[in-house]
């Protein structure tokens, strides 16, 4: 971001030439001009019109463009030059931003890309010349950030900075339905809001190694069905609250963004707050060692047919699935409910704090699951509990640890 930098350095030092210029007309008494070095936009109305203001690194900078009008056509952003964006931009035409770019947006204003009217946006930076889109002040909640709602194949956000947003689009980045982005090696932050908010049903065929941190709520929100592309190699922590919110929904192989019959749910290194029933049906979820699922008030996970859950931790890495608060019943539990997958298996796994409106931590009606060398606890029921249709393996009461369940541990009915 050097090149930001050398540009807000440029402003600061012309506000400093006009604060030394007006000592010289006023005796040597200084003159507040109300502005501050890091407010980009009365600083940059200091600087003379079109004129040049050498940085402290001798390269020439000029005052932004300005943009104000929704693009119609298409069109490319120079690398070379930094914009201010004075009003929202709606994009119904392919925008192209070059490698080196500032968009500086002033108060409550946005960028929107909207696809039904061929809009898309192609930010295509590189680890030396990011592109940015930043605030006039530096301020969380300043502008909107960027909206998304477009399934244009050429959309692409990599190696881009998008800072200070979330004032009405709940975070910097919003992908509305439906929505094709890829998404790589950027910096999501600062946001009064969530870093990214991801609806339902959008399409992220590349996501990868972005930094989501400093930001108000969280660092993403996420419908459940889009949870597969969150990637463990991006980074989600230094929020304000570490967690990545997860939207009720029921992820299925009849999701236009699921392209196979199988997902896997990361570990992010943040929990997942998952607030509302997650229903599985039709496809196999494998969720990996380490991931930490906290479920809020009356929320469940439930197998329906045809899907599968394979959670299988480690013993250094077990796979919690746990409450948002600590109190038995919290949450109903996890809910094998007519799924007869041979590939269901808690192994190396915590669930606690369930049986709400259910029998157990772990519920098997008319389904099937295998529960091995893992710990249910703090039930208000049942540790776990099967029907007499469902099927367990025939140790299941001796092989796993069951602690603090209000009712018995573990029962089979027969």
């Amino acid at each position: 971001m050097k090149y930001r930098r050398s540009f807000i350095a440029a402003l600061s030092l012309s506000a400093f030439a006009g604060c030394l210029s007006s000592n010289d007309d006023n005796g040597g008494t200084p003159t507040d001009t109300g502005g501050t070095p890091t407010d980009v936009t009365e600083t940059a109305t200091d600087a003379d019109d079109g004129t040049e203001t050498e940085t402290e690194d001798g390269d020439d900078e000029v005052e932004p463009e300005i943009l104000s009008e929704d693009i119609t056509a298409d069109r490319t952003l120079s690398g070379e030059t930094v914009y201010r964006v004075t009003d929202t931009l709606r994009v119904e035409a392919a925008l192209t931003i070059e490698p080196g770019a500032t968009l500086i947006f002033e108060e409550d204003t946005g960028l929107e890309i909207y696809g039904h009217e061929d809009g898309s946006i192609i930010a295509d930076g590189t680890a030396s010349e990011e592109i940015v889109f930043t605030a006039s002040q530096e301020t969380p909640g300043w502008w909107n950030g960027i909206f998304v709602w477009s399934e244009a194949r050429n959309n692409r956000l990599n190696h881009v900075v998008v800072e200070y947003g979330g004032r009405n689009n709940e975070a910097n980045i919003h992908l509305d339905s439906s929505t094709y982005l890829p998404l790589t090696n950027s910096t999501v932050t600062n946001s009064d809001g969530y870093g990214l908010y991801i609806d339902e049903d959008v399409t992220m065929p590349d996501v990868d190694s972005n930094e989501y941190t400093e930001n108000e709520r969280g660092a993403v929100r996420v419908t459940a069905n889009n949870l597969h592309y969150l990637d463990s190699e991006s980074s989600y922590t230094g929020n304000t609250a570490d967690v990545v919110v997860v939207e009720a929904e029921t992820v299925s192989v009849e999701d236009d963004n699921v392209d196979s019959g199988a997902v896997t749910w990361h570990n992010l290194g943040v929990p997942y707050r998952v607030n509302g029933q997650i229903r599985v049906e039709d496809i196999e979820v494998t969720v990996d060692p380490g991931a930490v699922f906290r479920f809020e008030e009356g929320t469940s996970i439930q197998m329906a047919p045809d899907s599968a859950l394979i959670a299988e931790g480690t013993p250094e890495e077990e796979i919690v699935f746990t409450a948002t608060d600590d109190i038995p019943g919290w949450w109903d539990g996890i809910v094998i409910s007519f799924s007869e997958s041979r590939k269901n298996i808690l192994k190396h796994a915590v669930v606690e704090y369930g049986g709400r409106d259910t029998s157990g931590n772990v519920h098997v009606e008319s389904g099937r699951i295998k529960v091995v060398d893992s710990t249910l606890r703090h039930s208000e029921a049942l540790g776990l509990w099967s029907s007499d249709d469902g099927t367990v393996n025939d140790d299941v009461c001796a092989v796993n640890e069951y602690q603090d369940n209000a009712e018995d541990d573990c029962t089979i009915e027969t």
